[in-house]
């Protein structure tokens, strides 16, 4: 908005001196005809000249510099279109409806913008086509609309890829909405990147041929004027100076001027327009340059990238006006930690890249790092708001951590993404063994998303025990990951990422269906008191789950009181926060539902007594040394007085030992599970276990 409003006093500015220039223009024609003829045939070539600068001018300010801007802002709408595409696939596995609404929105709002600078740019090409007279250039215009065009029916397709994969995440088809970013959008939008960037700096070329024919045509009009000078001296000494003097005057301005602009495009090109930082493209022009002075003066430096913690939240809570003060303030904090001779880019939403030159330890970059950390955790102050955003940093070494630019951001990258993961507000170097963790990790995302196709997966059953008599009243199902390069792969590992990537409701579901399957195969040789309890994400709790679990459960005859959900207790008391409905309607279904690892979250007692809960399962961790713990054996004991009071069953897990086991039965625990009374067994396998138990 204000690089508009600056272009559109520019244009008003230009107005008024070519209004000054021509009344003096041809108050000194009238003047010269009236004399010589030779001296008017001068005066009508030097018009000429002057006129068609002046056309090309007005027509440089209309069209090619407006060309310009709404090439990079259709650039601009691009990218963030892309990247509210990949927040979408985020956003749909989190229970956060309100953000994924603004997502939606914001695509939609970003097709809108973008089909409008579409339509303004085509009309100014049109008109550059139109204006055109040289064959050539009409060839050259000519191709340029044709490579418009190819664009417009590009981004066309590519919106309407974005409508599939809003589609395919409606109905919760996770695996083709990821195939379809990855295999349609994502190459499809840097070709079309690519072809905006094209089209963009052919553009470029123009507005710069442009400015160089303007100043040809400016000198040349201005020879016109000198020789004419020269040769009408004597007979218009008085008048042909004082009028040739005020034109010279205001072609020299405007020669400025536009050298001025040129040199104000060339800045806008090259920084962020915001913060007034350098740019991706500025930042990897000096990264280069500094990794060959590196190279060859054998010095070393370091590369950091810099990323505000859960700024999205300050968007979505202030607006985005807010968001780009706090951006602003980021930037200016930055400048003040580093030297004058560091390096500090913008190259994301939040995302800034360092480099600090010369440093003479690896380890210096770590005592910058934690200056930005200090200078960080002061709050913002926009608009009379304290506003806190803590930031992580990941740092990579030249040449410890990479020698080539696009390896060091990309270690740096990692390092960052480490950071995060160990909790925000704080910066990692990269080493080879992050490397390889990340590395590693990638490579189980990759076998993960096929894990259920492959037919990886499989259940074991742990038996829940009566302390009373020491028989089975129930089994719960533990889901298990045999791959065939990793081997066994154990739920702690890929759960996380199951839930990161967007998986865990077809691995829930999965889940759910098999254990259903195989229970009823079992059942036959129980009573309707034999329970199954099931571990459930808090992922899969969307309003959808209930009717699907009833369908399930309807499929395979098992009755809803024979099932009892899991769910972590952290879980249950923040995600599921608003979620109260749901299970209130999994109770009016018959089905029970259990807090697991009971103790390790931050219950209270009225939110305990706000939610349908049937059972808690006191985690191992305080089962474990019980006997020789005296704060695990007051705990345990807190936990069984509480729910006896709130008439709620109680499951102790992790029992090892015989003296766990007799310490809670003597104090009144009536479930436990654990090794000391059985492992895991496989569904063949469990039959036979529950008949040797249940004797």
């Amino acid at each position: 908005m204000i690089l508009k409003n600056s272009f559109a006093n520019r244009l008003d500015d230009n107005k008024e001196r070519k209004t000054s220039i021509k009344k003096l223009k041809y108050k000194l024609i009238t003047i010269f005809i009236s004399i010589f003829v030779l001296i008017s045939i001068s005066m009508l070539i030097s018009y000429h000249y002057i006129y068609k600068a002046e056309l090309k001018l007005d027509l440089f300010y209309q069209t090619d510099f407006k060309e310009v801007i709404v090439a990079y802002e259709i650039t601009n709408l691009l990218e963030n279109t892309q990247s509210n595409i990949r927040q979408l696939l985020i956003e749909y596995t989190m229970p956060q409806k309100n953000k994924l609404n603004a997502t939606k929105k914001q695509i939609i709002k970003n097709k809108e913008s973008i089909e409008k600078n579409m339509l303004i740019w085509k009309n100014i090409m049109k008109k550059d086509f139109d204006n055109s007279f040289d064959s050539k250039e009409r060839s050259e215009e000519f191709e340029q609309i044709k490579l418009l065009s190819k664009l417009e029916l590009g981004l066309e397709q590519y919106f309407i890829s974005i409508n599939k994969l809003i589609k395919d995440l409606n109905e919760n088809n996770i695996k083709n909405a990821h195939a379809l970013l990855n295999e349609n959008l994502e190459p499809n939008f840097r070709q079309y990147f690519a072809l905006i960037k094209s089209v963009k700096n052919n553009s470029k070329i123009e507005v710069s041929d442009n400015i160089k024919f303007i100043i040809y045509q400016m000198k040349k009009s201005i020879s016109l004027g000198t020789i004419f000078l020269f040769s009408a001296f004597l007979i218009t000494i008085f008048l042909g100076y004082y009028f040739t003097r005020a034109i010279i005057a205001k072609l020299t301005n405007y020669i400025k001027e536009i050298q001025a602009a040129k040199i104000k495009m060339t800045h806008m090109a090259r920084h962020d327009m915001l913060t007034n930082l350098p740019n991706r493209l500025f930042f990897d022009e000096e990264l280069r340059r500094v990794v060959y002075k590196s190279k060859r003066h054998n010095k070393i430096f370091a590369l950091l990238i810099l990323d505000l913690d859960k700024f999205k939240s300050i968007n979505d809570r202030y607006g985005h006006g807010t968001g780009d003060a706090v951006l602003k303030i980021a930037a200016e904090r930055q400048k003040k930690v580093l030297r004058a001779e560091d390096i500090v880019a913008r190259v994301g939403g939040d995302e800034f890249i360092l480099i600090l030159t010369e440093i003479k330890e690896p380890r210096d970059a770590g005592l910058v790092a934690q200056h930005l950390l200090e200078a960080f955790n002061k709050p913002y102050i926009v608009d009379n708001q304290q506003i806190k955003s803590s930031i992580s940093i990941g740092i990579a070494n030249y040449p410890i951590s990479a020698t080539t630019p696009e390896d060091l951001i990309k270690s740096a990258d990692v390092a960052l993404y480490q950071a995060k993961n160990c909790g925000r507000n704080n910066y990692i170097f990269f080493s080879n063994e992050i490397g390889a963790q990340h590395q590693a990790k990638l490579e189980m995302e990759t076998y993960l998303c096929d894990a259920i196709e492959k037919n990886q997966f499989y259940l074991v059953y742990l038996p829940l025990y009566s302390t009373n008599n020491k028989k089975i009243k129930g089994v719960e199902a533990l889901i298990r990951w045999e791959h065939p390069k990793l081997g066994l792969v154990l739920p702690n590992i890929f759960i996380p990422i199951a839930e990161m990537r967007g998986l865990m409701v077809a691995i829930g579901d999965w889940i759910i269906s098999t254990a259903c399957d195989e229970f009823k195969k079992i059942s036959g040789n129980f009573n309707d008191t034999f329970q199954l309890f099931l571990n459930i994400s808090p992922f899969q709790l969307n309003n959808a789950f209930p009717d699907k679990l009833k369908k399930i459960l309807e499929k395979y005859e098992i009755k809803s009181q024979q099932v009892e959900l899991e769910i972590n207790e952290t879980a249950i008391m923040t995600s599921l926060i608003g979620s109260e409905d749901i299970l209130n309607r999994l109770q009016h279904m018959g089905i029970n539902v259990a807090i697991d690892d009971f103790g390790t979250g931050y219950s209270s007692l009225s939110r305990l007594e706000s939610l349908p809960i049937r059972t808690l399962k006191i985690d191992r961790s305080f089962i474990k040394n019980i006997i020789s713990n005296k704060d695990n054996a007051i705990i345990v004991s807190s936990i069984l007085a509480l729910a006896k009071k709130l008439n709620i069953d109680v499951v102790a897990e992790g029992v090892e030992t015989e003296q766990e086991f007799l310490f809670l039965q003597e104090n009144g625990c009536p479930n436990v599970q654990g090794h000391y009374l059985s492992k895991p067994v496989i569904a063949n396998e469990l039959i036979q276990c529950i008949h040797d138990k249940n004797k």
